[in-house]
């Protein structure tokens, strides 16, 4: 960021009022030139156009004077130790089933799955019972 702050004092205005937006357009060139910010602000500022008067509210606010200021005492404690609630965990429980998610009796890897074979089933049972 450049330094807006410094170039708004060297001319005695408020911060606002420089073109954050034009400075940063020419910064590369300041740079490759070797010129310091301030001293480029200060004599380019009329053909630059870099000052343009704020848009922004001006708050004004009284400037009390410091011994009207009241001060912490030395011994104060700026934290405090914190205060947390003491709770019993609550208990698991097991996640409730809708109606129709009800558990079958087999699994799905154990369901009764239709066979098809080239065998009839007179011919398959006897298979299975030399198998035995």
């Amino acid at each position: 960021m450049p330094p807006v702050s410094p170039i708004a004092a060297e001319q005695g205005c408020d911060p606002f009022e420089v073109s954050v937006p034009l400075l940063l357009k020419q910064l590369p060139k300041i740079i490759l030139k070797r010129q310091h910010p301030v001293v480029w602000a200060k004599i380019h500022q009329h053909d630059q156009d870099l000052f343009r008067p704020s848009s922004r509210y001006q708050v004004i606010v009284p400037d009390p004077p410091l011994h009207d200021y009241v001060f912490p005492p030395p011994d104060l404690r700026f934290t405090r130790l914190g205060h947390y609630r003491e709770y019993e965990p609550r208990p698991h429980r097991a996640p409730r089933r809708k109606p129709h998610e009800a558990r079958s009796v087999l699994p799905h890897s154990l369901k009764p799955v239709k066979q098809l074979s080239l065998f009839s089933g007179r011919v398959l049972r006897q298979l299975l019972q030399v198998d035995k």
